[in-house]
């Protein structure tokens, strides 16, 4: 009976870090669920988690008074599992989630013709604009198309048509405000990279997912 009270503390740290390791690998994942899913509260929740779980577990481990080499390696699994969290921010999984959604209801030639029309069309119109020589444009508010409209559990995004590191671009985007998430379009020359504000990962050539960071 001894014994068996004397492996119990053993028993327990190592339960809490396969509780906090396991926890944060599927709080990961389940982030590539929300951003298939668009879902903004999904997120939230989880990645507040995601950032809190192995810190809570730490409290037991530190301000108990229980000594043994289980326990050292235990907080030390747990400190490396929460700076890890930093290094691998929930927005990587979202956006590869929000590419599968993509993926699987969108044909990105069919979404390339479609920006690269309406690229030429705003180009015509801002380049008329600019020899009349008027000083303010009155901006127009362009629709997606309707295979995005009706992507189900998403809101249509907002469109905009300019350009980005001088290359014409279509941008749809989603969320805002705290969150926000979207897809570049251009003809197959556009090249976009990550940069200090968004995480940008290439679809096809001139296709890009993007989420600010």
């Amino acid at each position: 009976m001894q014994d068996k009270n004397s492996r119990s503390p053993v028993t327990g740290d190592l339960l809490i870090v396969t509780v906090g390791v396991c926890g944060v690998i599927l709080l990961y994942l389940l982030q590539v669920l929300a951003g298939y899913l668009g879902s903004i509260g999904l997120w939230f929740c989880g990645a507040i988690l995601y950032y809190c779980l192995c810190p809570i577990l730490l409290v037991p481990l530190l301000f108990t008074r229980k000594e043994h080499g289980i326990r050292i390696v235990a907080v030390f699994i747990l400190l490396m599992a929460s700076v890890c969290t930093f290094f691998a921010p929930p927005y990587l999984p979202f956006t590869r989630g929000f590419l599968n959604r993509m993926k699987s209801e969108i044909d990105p030639r069919e979404l390339q013709t479609w920006a690269v029309d309406l690229i030429k069309t705003r180009r015509a119109e801002f380049d008329a604009i600019a020899r009349s020589g008027v000083q303010h444009i009155e901006s127009k508010r362009d629709k997606p198309p309707e295979f995005i409209r009706k992507i189900r559990g998403y809101e249509n995004p907002d469109v905009s048509v300019g350009t980005r590191d001088g290359q014409w671009n279509v941008f749809l985007l989603y969320g805002g405000g705290l969150k926000a998430w979207g897809l570049f379009v251009g003809d197959t020359s556009l090249r976009l990279q990550t940069d200090d504000t968004d995480y940008i990962m290439q679809w096809e050539p001139g296709v890009f997912v993007v989420h600010t960071r």
